[in-house]
């Protein structure tokens, strides 16, 4: 089946071309040396081509190769949201079949360009193989990617002068359209998908999770004014259980260009899984209580978890973060409901979108402030001392300054962070900036903002001194809630801070946000008692529901059983406890010796208000039996508790008749006075009262 003119064989060595660069180039990138053995069909077809193939072949191989690039497209989105949404070997392994499969499609095609147009299946295959050989970011294969744009190029040259033919300026046109739509499509995906990023990744999350939710200084760019919003918030973000408070790590910013912060993509390494064994000192128990898998660090050993001075934090979310986890520094153990956890070269963790998870713990070391452990590469530290160009003379003139002092590198970091602190004033409200240098003009000029001007004040007087700085973002923890005994983190709790880095130690973790002020703007904002009341009940609720989702009801009865022992130390250790205990104690006691009361005296009324036959008067019984189904016919049926006189007293007038309550009251009387009174009926009033009561 051909119906389309075969290309010429300039324009096929062309095909040849970008069919061989586009297979090389996913071979090189992914270490499949395996996949240029299909190099030899492209080469063959320079001499020999496939003249026909039937109708289902032409349309299958097609569609194969579009199906192919369509998966191709659709791990492209996904690699780009984010590195480690899927496990590592799943992702490789769906690279590979598209690479492979994507190579095949370019080999056959290009073995039977008479049968199958170039331009419909040939060119989108070659272009999804280069798609995949990007996939690594690490590959070198910048050389290889030259080679298949300039043979689309020389081909679409080669074939608009073909069909331009006697159309003077078609070819050219045609040139000019194709090299416009190629630079368009270059420069969406190397200029405005790396900018784009940041939405996109939020909004697949949110498809993913309809909870997550939108935190600008969370994510890969973080631009100055990002956390104004949030500090108003006093939603509740997560809950907090820890020895120690200390602040969550989410974002590291290495990139600075006067008003955004940027992240530097770095790739993450699976973390691997604690070994069996159990920790000593009740680590492991900890551990256990959090459902899912404990990781390790890497570089950490996991028996160090065990050691004096390790902080437990366990960290229960009321929303997400975009697969992201929020942790303090210097982590040694991961707990996470998770098959897989990346870590990046900041320390930054990262968890499958997949995974809605809603609780995780860490097991960390602190030493002093030292947030990471790291030898800092010459090469690396070169990014961590890079200001923009434009930077204000101004911060290199006070560098100097504060560099004069001398001193060790760690004593000129806190005399940095003090001169800031005491440099301006913390506030929310800090107007509209008039410059392009916002951060110049808060620090020299307003004299006043919040955490992320002070944050990135430091971070430019430091590097201006040739300390590496970088700058991060999080959360505090400083909201006690002591009837939970845990801290609630809350929007209001976004915080940005830095972290310089001193040889030797590594990085150190360092505020420059002023801290009596935004203790006193924070303090303001905490809930009262019932406020702390309701809230510990949410967090009790939250877990409780965390538990019954994962269907482990060992680790949900252990957890039971934890948060009883928790309930009873809290109410022996107060006063308040043993008062309630006691009032309790009591109410239970009253109430018992009430419904005791209450019992004898029914029996009581029981053993007087039965209906018994009288002795030498029967008929009495049955006469009071008789009246009694009257009453019950009327809806008012007296209880086995209740005498008949006090009933008949207590039956409503629109329930039986007076005729009736005459007749009930001659028979009750009587039935007493023969009962109690020994006052026997004679038989012509017991003959009257069968009369009247069978008239009735």
């Amino acid at each position: 089946m051909a119906n389309h003119t075969p290309p010429a064989r300039a324009e096929q060595i062309a095909l040849l071309v970008l069919a061989c660069a586009s297979i090389g180039a996913f071979g090189a990138s992914h270490g499949q040396q395996a996949v240029w053995v299909l190099w030899a069909p492209c080469v063959a077809s320079v001499l020999w081509r496939i003249p026909r193939a039937s109708r289902a072949v032409h349309d299958g191989v097609r569609w194969a190769a579009w199906v192919l690039l369509g998966l191709t497209a659709l791990l492209g989105m996904i690699f780009m949201v984010y590195a480690a949404l899927l496990p590592e070997k799943t992702s490789r392994l769906l690279a590979y079949a598209a690479g492979y499969g994507l190579s095949a499609c370019c080999a056959l095609v290009l073995l039977g360009t008479p049968v199958w147009r170039p331009a419909k299946a040939l060119i989108p295959s070659a272009i999804g193989l280069l798609v995949v050989a990007a996939f690594n970011p690490l590959a070198k294969i910048t050389p290889l990617l030259l080679a298949p744009g300039a043979a689309i190029f020389v081909y679409l040259a080669m074939t608009g002068r073909a069909n331009a033919a006697g159309k003077p300026g078609a070819a050219t046109v045609r040139l000019a359209v194709s090299a416009a739509a190629t630079a368009a499509l270059a420069w969406g995906i190397i200029v405005a998908l790396p900018v784009l990023q940041s939405k996109v990744e939020q909004a697949t999350f949110g498809i993913f999770n309809p909870q997550t939710t939108d935190y600008p200084s969370l994510q890969m760019q973080s631009r100055l004014g990002d956390v104004e919003r949030l500090n108003l918030s006093n939603k509740v973000v997560m809950r907090v259980w820890t020895t120690r408070p200390q602040k969550l790590r989410g974002r590291v910013f290495t990139r600075f260009d006067g008003q955004t912060w940027a992240v530097k993509l770095l790739r993450p390494v699976a973390l691997v899984p604690a070994p069996d064994e159990k920790l000593a000192g009740g680590a492991g128990e900890w551990l256990e209580e959090i459902p899912g898998s404990t990781f390790v660090v890497p570089g950490e050993d996991a028996r160090d978890a065990a050691a004096p001075g390790a902080v437990r934090t366990k960290i229960v979310q009321n929303v997400f973060n975009g697969g992201m986890m929020v942790a303090p520094g210097r982590k040694i153990l991961a707990r996470a409901p998770v098959e897989q956890l990346r870590m990046d070269a900041t320390e930054t963790l990262a968890f499958p979108i997949s995974e809605a998870m809603q609780i995780y713990g860490f097991i960390n070391r602190r030493t002093g402030d030292v947030a990471q452990v790291e030898e800092l590469a010459a090469e690396r530290g070169a990014e961590y001392v890079s200001l923009p160009e434009d930077t204000d003379a101004r911060w290199k003139a006070l560098a100097a300054e504060l560099s004069a002092g001398g001193g060790t590198e760690e004593a000129r970091i806190a005399r940095t962070v003090a001169h800031v602190q005491n440099a301006a004033s913390y506030s929310l409200d800090v107007g509209k900036f008039r410059t392009k240098q916002p951060v110049t003009e808060f620090f020299f000029e307003k004299k006043q903002g919040y955490c992320q001007y002070f944050a990135s004040a430091a971070a430019i007087l430091l590097r201006a001194q040739g300390i590496p700085a970088r700058y991060v973002t999080g959360f505090n923890v400083q909201e006690w809630n002591r009837p939970g005994r845990y801290f609630v983190v809350r929007e209001a709790d976004a915080h940005a801070w830095i972290e310089a880095y001193i040889e030797g130690k590594g990085w150190i973790e360092a505020d420059p946000t002023p801290d009596a002020e935004f203790a006193a703007r924070r303090e303001a904002t905490r809930p009262g008692w019932a406020g702390e009341a309701m809230e510990s009940v949410s967090a009790w609720l939250a877990e409780a529901m965390i538990w019954l989702r994962g269907g482990d009801w060992g680790a949900a009865f252990r957890w039971l059983r934890a948060q009883t022992k928790i309930l009873l130390q809290l109410v022996f250790r107060t006063m308040v406890g043993v008062v309630l205990l006691a009032a309790a104690a009591a109410w239970m006691l009253a109430r018992w010796l009430r419904r005791r009361k209450k019992g004898a005296q029914e029996k009581r009324e029981r053993a007087a208000g039965g209906v018994t036959a009288v002795e030498h008067a029967p008929e009495l019984a049955d006469l009071l039996a008789r009246v009694e189904e009257l009453w019950a016919r009327g809806g008012a049926a007296r209880p086995a508790s209740r005498g008949p006189m006090e009933h008949l007293e207590s039956i409503p007038p629109e329930k039986i008749s007076p005729a009736v309550r005459e007749t009930s009251r001659k028979v009750v009387e009587c039935y007493y006075r023969a009962s109690f009174g020994g006052m026997h009926p004679e038989a012509g009033q017991l003959e009257e009262l069968r009369r009247v009561v069978q008239k009735t």
